[in-house]
């Protein structure tokens, strides 16, 4: 039953959708995998372990993102006052700004840990 609508509902689509190399057949055997495994996914994916194994992975990125940018600071001081004199303040950003979702630096962490 499941089939026979996707089938249905790929005859209607012609020219709006790219298969882009996957077939059919690949797309139900990964829906069935993921409806098969969803439940066991997520109470390993929920269970505190992982939670605070997750926290100590992001504490020890914020703390070599801190350090980066604590030697960073004072190379770039130095570098101000042979050429200046004195330290002239600067602001650094790096990459796009955005809210991190994935675990990665949006521009806020960055510009947070720098001026720290």
């Amino acid at each position: 039953m499941f089939s026979t609508a996707l089938q249905s509902l790929s005859s209607h689509l012609p020219g709006c959708a790219s298969s882009g190399g996957t077939s059919l057949k690949a797309n139900l055997k990964h829906i069935t995998v993921t409806l098969a495994t969803w439940d066991a996914v997520w109470e390993v994916y929920l269970d505190p372990k992982w939670a605070r194994q997750q926290l100590r992975l992001y504490g020890a990125q914020d703390r070599a993102m801190e350090q980066f940018f604590k030697k960073l600071k004072k190379e770039i001081s130095e570098l101000s006052m042979k050429r200046h004199g004195r330290a002239k303040q600067r602001v650094l950003f790096v990459g796009a700004a955005g809210i991190g979702t994935r675990g990665d630096w949006g521009g806020d962490a960055v510009l947070w840990a720098c001026c720290k």
